[in-house]
C-alpha cells in the first residue's frame, strides 16, 4: 500500500473512532465515550508521530511547495496533542473533558480534509510512484513499531508468547519490540 493510502487508512479509522465518540457522548454513555476517545488517541498519536517522521520530510524534499502544508501540519499535530495531555488529566465526567475531546475531533477532521484535499493531490503528482510505494512500506512498519511501543513488557511477551516468540521471557521491552516488529514484517 502507497503512502498516501496507507495515510487515507488512517483517517478513516480516525472518523470511525470520531463518529463513536460522538454517539456514545451525545447518549450520555460515558465509558464508550471513553474508549472511542481513547482509541482516538492511540491512532492519532502514531499516525501524527510517522508523519512526522517519514511522510513530511519526503514530501518537503521532493514536493517543496507543499511546505506551508507540512508546517501547519505540524502545528496541527501539536495542538491535537496538547488538548489530548489536557484531556488525560480530567475526569470524563467533567464537561471540560467531552469539550475537549470534542475539539480534537473537530481539529482531525480538518487536518485529514485538508491533506486529502489539498496536500495528497500535489504529493501524488510529485512522488514516483515507487517512492510513495516504499514509504508506504515504512510507515506501516513504523506504526507497527510504535503501537507495539505503547505496550507495557507484560503485555508484549503475552503477545511474543502468542506469536512463539524464542526467548521472549528474557527479553526488555526493545527487544521484544524488534523481535514483534520483525515478525509481523
Amino acid at each position: 500500500m502507497d503512502a498516501i493510502t496507507y495515510l487515507e487508512t488512517d483517517h478513516r479509522q480516525m472518523r470511525k473512532h470520531i463518529e463513536r465518540f460522538k454517539e456514545a457522548h451525545e447518549a450520555g454513555r460515558t465509558d464508550d465515550a471513553v474508549e472511542a476517545a481513547a482509541s482516538l488517541a492511540e491512532l492519532v498519536t502514531i499516525h501524527s508521530r510517522v508523519e512526522e517522521e517519514l511522510f513530511y520530510p519526503a514530501v518537503q524534499d521532493q514536493a517543496p511547495d507543499a511546505g506551508d502544508l507540512v508546517a501547519e501540519g505540524i502545528e496541527e499535530h501539536h495542538v491535537v496533542a496538547l488538548l489530548l495531555d489536557e484531556a488525560v488529566s480530567l475526569d470524563p465526567s467533567d464537561d471540560q473533558w467531552a469539550a475537549k475531546v470534542t475539539v480534537v475531533c473537530e481539529n482531525i477532521e480538518h487536518h485529514a480534509d485538508e491533506e486529502e484535499q489539498e496536500m495528497f493531490p500535489d504529493v501524488r503528482e510529485e512522488l514516483d510512484a515507487a517512492v510513495l510505494d516504499e514509504l508506504g512500506v515504512q510507515i506501516e512498519q513504523r506504526s507497527r513499531e510504535l503501537a507495539l511501543e505503547a505496550h507495557t513488557v507484560e503485555e508484549l511477551r503475552a503477545v511474543a508468547r502468542e506469536h512463539d516468540v524464542s526467548g521472549a521471557s528474557s527479553m526488555n521491552k526493545a527487544d521484544l519490540v524488534d523481535a514483534l516488529s520483525a515478525q509481523s514484517a
